[in-house]
C-alpha cells in the first residue's frame, strides 16, 4: 500500500497532521532505502514509483475536506533528488551463490534441534520454489503438495507480493531440498499439525501447546514475522565469507535457469514458476553476472573457434524479434 511508509516511518501519525518534517523523513526514508543492505533494499525503479504514488496522495489529500490545513506545497517535499539515482549505480553488486553452493549451505546446516529441523526446511522450501521470506512463513502445511510436486501461493490466506496466487512446480534441484521439507512435515505430523496448520508454526506452540493432537482444536497460524527466515539464512551462512539473504534466492533460481540449455517456451515457463509475468522481468531484475563470473566467460568465449553463421528456424526468429522488441520497450 502506499501510505504503509507513513505508517512504518511516522508511526501511523494521523495524516491530519502531517508537516513539512514528516514528508522529508518519509523521503529520507526512501533515499536510504536504496543503499540498504539485505530485505531493505529497494530498486531505483521501486523507489521512484513509490515517491511518486505518495506524491500523488498528497496532492489529493491536501483537497479532502478536513485536510486542507495541510501545506499546499506538501507534495513537492517529495521530489527525489537525481543524484540518489546515480548513486544506486555505483552500489554493490548482489551477492548469490549458485545451486551447488547453495545445496551445500542446506545440507551443512544442524538437523538434531527442533529449530534446527524448522531452519533446515525454510532455507529448503526458499530455493524449490524462488519464495520471498514473508511468503513462506505465510503457508500452512496443505500448501505443499508433495504427490503433484507444488507448492501452492494461495494470496487469500498467504503474504504473497502483489496479491498475486500461483500454483509453483518445484524447481528441478536436487532432491535434498525437498527432502528436507518433507523431513519436517513428518515432524509436525507426530506434533499433531495437518492440513490448515501452518507450516512453519512458533516453536513456542510446538513445544508448549498441549492440545496440537486435539482433532477439534482451531488451526495453528502462521507467524506474522518473517524474521525466523532471515535467521535460518543466517544459520546457513555462519561458516561463509559471504552472508546470503532470503532475497537472493530469486538471483540464484535465474540465474540456474541461464546455466542450463532451454527453448524460449521453457525459459518462459522458468520465469513464469518464479511469479514473473515475463522473462524480461526476470533477466532484468535477478541473476545478473557479476564481474568475476564475466571475465571466466569471456575467457570461455575467447577460446571457441568461429564458424559459419547459424541459420535460425521460423520460431528462433520469432523469439528473436519479441526478445529484441521487449528489450526496446524498456528504454
Amino acid at each position: 500500500m502506499t501510505t504503509d511508509i507513513f505508517e512504518d516511518v511516522l508511526d501511523g501519525k494521523p495524516f491530519e497532521k502531517l508537516t513539512i518534517r514528516d514528508v522529508d523523513l518519509v523521503r529520507s526514508a526512501l533515499k536510504d532505502a536504496i543503499s540498504a543492505q539485505g530485505e531493505a533494499r529497494k530498486s531505483r525503479s521501486t523507489v521512484s514509483h513509490q515517491a511518486s504514488q505518495i506524491m500523488a496522495f498528497l496532492e489529493w489529500l491536501i483537497k479532502q475536506d478536513g485536510f486542507k490545513r495541510l501545506p499546499k506545497d506538501l507534495p513537492n517535499y517529495l521530489k527525489m533528488p537525481k543524484a540518489i539515482y546515480a548513486k544506486a549505480l555505483a552500489s554493490e553488486e548482489k551477492a548469490y551463490p549458485s545451486i551447488e553452493e547453495a545445496k551445500k549451505l542446506l545440507l551443512g546446516m544442524p538437523s538434531e534441534k527442533l529449530a534446527d529441523k524448522r531452519a533446515r526446511a525454510m532455507v529448503a522450501i526458499a530455493y524449490l520454489g524462488a519464495l520471498r521470506a514473508d511468503t513462506i512463513t505465510s503457508l500452512r502445511i496443505c500448501h505443499f503438495d508433495a504427490v503433484d510436486k507444488k507448492i501452492l501461493q494461495d494470496a487469500n490466506v498467504s503474504r504473497a507480493k502483489n496479491g498475486k496466487s500461483l500454483k509453483i512446480d518445484w524447481f528441478p534441484i536436487s532432491d535434498s531440498f525437498a527432502s528436507a521439507i518433507e523431513d519436517w512435515i513428518d515432524v509436525l505430523a507426530s506434533k499433531g499439525l495437518s492440513g490448515q496448520d501452518a507450516l512453519f508454526p512458533n516453536l513456542r506452540v510446538l513445544q508448549h501447546r498441549k492440545d496440537l493432537k486435539d482433532p477439534c482444536r482451531a488451526p495453528i497460524e502462521p507467524m506474522a514475522s518473517k524474521n525466523a527466515v532471515s535467521k535460518a539464512f543466517a544459520v546457513a551462512c555462519r561458516d561463509t565469507a559471504v552472508k546470503y539473504t532470503p532475497h537472493s534466492v530469486k538471483d540464484t533460481i535465474a540465474a540456474e535457469r541461464d546455466r542450463r540449455p532451454l527453448t524460449e517456451r521453457q525459459r518462459r515457463a522458468w520465469s513464469q514458476n518464479m511469479g514473473h509475468d515475463s522473462e524480461a522481468t526476470t533477466q532484468r531484475h535477478y541473476g545478473t553476472i557479476g564481474d568475476e563470473e564475466r571475465s571466466a566467460l569471456f575467457e570461455e568465449i575467447a577460446t571457441v573457434k568461429t564458424s559459419a553463421p547459424q541459420v535460425l528456424s521460423d520460431e528462433q526468429k520469432v523469439a528473436l524479434f519479441d526478445r529484441i522488441l521487449a528489450e526496446m520497450t524498456k528504454e
